[in-house]
């Protein structure tokens, strides 16, 4: 789901926000596979320093008209799933409106409303995703682009972002992925190349593989992954038994500093194929960072 979207290009500017932290990255999409070229990251207190940052940045980086995309962490929008109100598809976002407005933590006038559909494999599934965005953010990432002399494309969210990264790799097959933002563990599921289902766990990450100078015992690493391995296949027996009522074909594991041995862990305890989760972008020289699956998908997507 994007909530505005307009023409591809060969440069892309993704601007990511999560939490209070704004990252932009430069990507050449003529080159195979596309390319990295300016990675900046900043930290901002409010919108108006947003701004200001935001732009001294883009100054010094981006050239003008470059076409930007700014990809929202999931603490910057809510998602609920309600069954889609009985109506025509011109009175949809309308209904959907009031129907979800005691689930929303803010006026539901200081929101803007859209919706995207899971591609459930039950054909009579009836429910939808309903996103709410806060108005005042939206209205000033367009005022942020403009004045930083880009053009806006399209503003979207992680969830779907995601994708976009793996689709090369999906095809007609039943894939999870499990990875994490800054919040917790993110569990994404897809059915024939699309997305059905989405899990957010705060609190619980991916375990990593400590650095040569941490003390950590092994006792308490051998905790985290025991966490982490109830966690997923929890949801896994849920997604297994519920929706999709089948095995999954494999699952797409995040790869960020982890331990080595997790996927081949994860294999043998779901008996599921368990693959490290690829970029697919080539990072230029001096990188400060590399994008998460989530920006690496947003910079991806083709098209409308």
């Amino acid at each position: 789901m994007a909530l505005f979207k307009k023409k591809q290009n060969d440069k892309i500017l993704v601007a990511s926000l999560e939490g209070q932290q704004c990252r932009i990255q430069l990507f050449d999409c003529l080159t195979s596979p596309i390319s990295q070229t300016v990675a900046k990251q900043f930290l901002f207190t409010d919108l108006a320093h947003l701004a200001e940052e935001f732009s001294a940045s883009v100054k010094k980086h981006v050239p003008k008209g470059t076409l930007c995309r700014w990809m929202l962490s999931a603490d910057h929008y809510q998602s609920h799933t309600v069954d889609a109100p009985n109506v025509s598809k011109n009175e949809l976002r309308e209904a959907l409106k009031w129907q979800i407005k005691e689930l929303l933590d803010k006026p539901v006038d200081e929101m803007l409303i859209s919706h995207y559909r899971p591609n459930h494999p039950d054909a009579n599934y009836k429910q939808i995703n309903a996103i709410a965005v806060e108005k005042d953010l939206v209205e000033n990432l367009i005022d942020i682009t403009s004045k930083a002399g880009l053009a806006l494309d399209s503003i979207e969210i992680e969830e779907l972002c995601i994708g976009n990264a793996l689709i090369d790799r999906l095809e007609d097959k039943v894939v999870g992925f499990v990875g994490e933002n800054s919040a917790g563990l993110i569990f994404n599921f897809y059915h024939q190349n699309e997305l059905c289902f989405s899990r957010y766990k705060k609190g619980r990450y991916i375990p990593k593989q400590p650095s040569e100078t941490e003390l950590v015992l092994d006792d308490e690493l051998q905790a985290q992954e025991d966490s982490f391995l109830l966690e997923t296949q929890r949801t896994l027996d849920y997604v297994v038994s519920q929706i999709f009522r089948r095995p999954l074909d494999c699952i797409f594991l995040q790869n960020s500093n982890t331990n080595e041995k997790l996927a081949e862990t994860m294999s043998q305890l779901t008996d599921i194929p368990v693959i490290w989760a690829d970029l697919g972008i080539a990072l230029g020289e001096g990188s400060q960072f590399s994008p998460s699956l989530a920006e690496a998908g947003c910079a991806k997507r083709l098209g409308a």
